[in-house]
């Protein structure tokens, strides 16, 4: 980070009595897509320069701001605060189970209806979990490919149930709203719209 705070003299003059200003907007809305942030190219061209090594793996960006050669880590929990590492999910490789190691799922707790039917579930494409193929002839399910889609196969797999992906209306995973509704996912799941989320 050390190009954005070499250049921290920049963001002087959007601050007014401890508060950060945007085109004489308080703050910094997400969703204000109207007025982005008048400094936002400048983080973005620092944030593509930053590699270090995190909890999961490598953290670097490509020239778009997107992270590349991401790693996600699947555990399974064996016992109470007990995780065994079972997997990992990378954007190159896709999921790959460790040998030897199977997810132990407890067909008896299942209800018997849930094999074979079919499940609507909602989510936010958001790399590298759910991301739509660049191919444009796909179709259904298909379009879809991430840790998160990859995951969903195998549980249908294991389970023996089928699934429609369906991305949000809103692109939100969800939020309260000041008449105590919810948007997203969330909003979904409570009007009985969608079966899950992922």
């Amino acid at each position: 980070m050390a190009s954005i705070s070499n250049r921290s003299r920049e963001f002087q003059p959007l601050y007014r009595h401890r508060q950060i200003y945007n085109l004489d907007i308080l703050g910094m809305p997400c969703h204000r897509t109207d007025k982005p942030f008048v400094k936002g190219q400048l983080i973005m061209s620092a944030l593509k320069q930053v590699e270090f090594n995190g909890s999961t793996g490598l953290v670097k960006f490509d020239s778009y701001g997107r992270r590349t050669d991401t790693t996600v880590h699947v555990f399974q929990q064996v016992r109470e605060g007990i995780l065994q590492k079972v997997g990992k999910w990378s954007d190159v490789t896709g999921l790959i189970n460790y040998p030897n190691i199977r997810p132990k799922l407890n067909i008896s707790t299942l209800d018997s209806e849930t094999f074979n039917e079919t499940f609507i579930i909602s989510t936010v494409v958001v790399d590298p979990y759910v991301m739509i193929k660049k191919d444009k002839k796909l179709t259904g399910n298909a379009r879809y490919e991430g840790y998160a889609v990859d995951l969903v196969y195998k549980l249908a797999e294991i389970i023996g149930f089928n699934f429609t992906l369906v991305p949000v209306a809103d692109g939100e995973h969800g939020k309260r709203r000041p008449n105590g509704t919810w948007s997203g996912t969330i909003g979904e799941l409570i009007a009985g719209v969608i079966d899950w989320h992922i």
